[in-house]
């Protein structure tokens, strides 16, 4: 007798923003964010001199309309697994493992600590973007499956955050060793029992705005249950520095990833069912009346038109940055 397939996680993106419909939506919570999430996530990716920088703040401010940014300092570990190293002996030197290799090279698993300084607290998650769809498939915007999993309790935040993120070189007057929340949840402790460790670490620093799709500051998600509330598209924009520990090793500073510090990131991140109905939780929105809606995934809320949104927000800031399409994953 034929038994039913098992069902698959590699189905289209559509069925992953279905999937998305169903999470949590705690009103009672300020957060974008889910507990356990698996969302499609689109991105472009520029980078441009920092002596632009100022040009390019009053292109965003005048552009587009977006709320007031908020601080962006985010330490992210990259991990491996714990067999990384034998397996590569073998993998590499056989022809019929090479599917094998590159799927170990486009999966990490990687530990996100946010600061929140609304809440003076560390955020905590665990992130694992998938490699991107084929570039024929979505030649304009690289689209993957994400999943982020936030399953370790928040710390506090115990050092007082700088305004100006862009304002010294040495990260920006933050210590990267005070976003290490391991000391209080233990997660490099739950990695290592999953078969992963820590590689590398970097710090990210900067600015992030929460773009507006519908040109408005009513909710474009808003519904009438407060119980259920809608799920949209989330897009950020974020304007970022690189940091990551002294490569020389003869001191524990960390210094730009670029010589002299003078790269600034743009990258422009959508996650599809990522942003709850913003008038629950946000003072810049008003509600909106909308009788007949019942939460869950927003109608609007597909990939094709976050793509589309992503290429007018591209439009808005050529000639400062190109925004493009990550050319490896």
């Amino acid at each position: 007798m034929a038994s039913r397939p098992p069902a698959t996680s590699g189905s289209s993106a559509n069925a992953n923003a279905a999937s998305s419909s169903t999470a949590n939506a705690n009103p009672s919570s300020s957060k974008t964010s889910t507990a356990s999430s698996q969302q499609p996530q689109i991105s472009l990716l520029g980078t441009l001199p920092i002596h632009l920088l100022p040009s390019l703040l009053r292109r965003i401010e005048s552009a587009l309309l977006t709320l007031p940014p908020t601080l962006l300092c985010e330490r992210e570990t990259v991990l491996s697994r714990h067999d990384d190293e034998t397996s590569a002996v073998r993998e590499t030197g056989d022809n019929a493992w090479a599917s094998v290799v590159k799927a170990r090279r486009g999966v990490k698993l990687r530990v996100r600590e946010t600061a929140i300084p609304s809440r003076s607290s560390i955020e905590c998650t665990l992130h694992l973007p998938l490699p991107s769809l084929p570039e024929r498939q979505y030649p304009r915007a690289s689209v993957r499956p994400s999943y982020t999993v936030q399953v370790l309790s928040d710390s506090p935040l115990a050092q007082e955050l700088p305004s100006d993120p862009f304002a010294t070189s040495d990260g920006g007057g933050v210590d990267p060793t005070a976003l290490d929340t391991d000391p209080v949840n233990g997660w490099k402790s739950f990695v290592s029992s999953i078969g992963w460790r820590p590689h590398f670490s970097f710090l990210r620093h900067g600015l992030t705005y929460a773009l507006n799709e519908n040109l408005t500051r009513v909710s474009s998600t808003a519904t009438t249950n407060p119980f259920n509330p809608a799920q949209g598209t989330k897009h950020s924009l974020n304007v970022y520095r690189i940091f990551t520990p002294d490569p020389t090793g003869y001191t524990d500073d960390w210094v730009p990833l670029d010589p002299e510090g003078a790269t600034v990131v743009v990258e422009l991140v959508a996650t599809v069912g990522a942003q709850l109905d913003q008038s629950h939780f946000n003072p810049y929105c008003a509600p909106a009346e909308l009788p007949g809606q019942s939460g869950g995934l927003d109608a609007n809320s597909t990939i094709e038109s976050a793509i589309e949104f992503a290429d007018g927000v591209a439009r808005a800031l050529r000639g400062l940055v190109d925004l493009r399409r990550e050319a490896y994953d």
